[in-house]
């Protein structure tokens, strides 16, 4: 769960970030959320990651990376359908463990607002633009609409089946009665 998350975060080889995000695909849904719970803050700060500028790795710039304030930022990722497909399973597995809230919370916690903060000794995440961190935000809610739409689907269907089996024991009645002529 570290390396998948460390390389979602690190790494610009979309391949590498596919098979990352694959990983944490199948680790979402295996783990159960008592110990998904331990990762949830790396998996979303991978999450976060991928939409945030990246300080230029040395391969780009010729020299080591050192994150430094004079450091520009490159663009994000560009993320190909099949990443973006894999980020709304990994968090639809996450919805489904933990709550909205919790992880809208995860994914922007610790996020530099640019302004004059006080300096408590966390790691800020660079602020997402304005059309960035909407769009993240859109994708979050409506995988928590959809969500509780396959919820009530499911009780729905549960409750469907038990009146059908209800309805099929008074029809076996109704047959019995009828072959054997008697009421009771």
């Amino acid at each position: 769960m570290d390396a998948s998350c460390h390389l979602i975060r690190r790494s610009e080889n979309k391949e590498v970030i596919l098979a990352s995000l694959n990983l944490l695909k199948i680790l979402c849904g295996i783990f159960q959320s008592t110990i998904l719970g331990q990762y949830l803050e790396k998996i979303c700060d991978a999450i976060h990651s991928l939409h945030e500028k990246r300080a230029p790795s040395s391969t780009t710039t010729g020299k080591p990376n050192a994150a430094s304030p004079d450091t520009t930022f490159i663009a994000p990722i560009n993320k190909s359908q099949r990443i973006k497909t894999l980020v709304k399973m990994v968090l639809k597995k996450l919805m489904k463990k933990f709550t909205y809230e919790i992880i809208v919370e995860k994914i922007f916690a610790n996020e530099s607002s640019g302004g004059g903060k006080m300096d408590t000794g966390d790691v800020l995440k660079p602020a997402l633009n304005g059309v960035v961190r909407h769009g993240l935000e859109n994708l979050l809610v409506n995988l928590k609409k959809l969500i509780e739409k396959d919820r009530l689907r499911k009780m729905e269907e549960q409750n469907g089946a038990k009146k059908s089996s209800n309805n099929d024991a008074a029809d076996l009645i109704s047959v019995y009665t009828v072959a054997t002529g008697k009421d009771n």
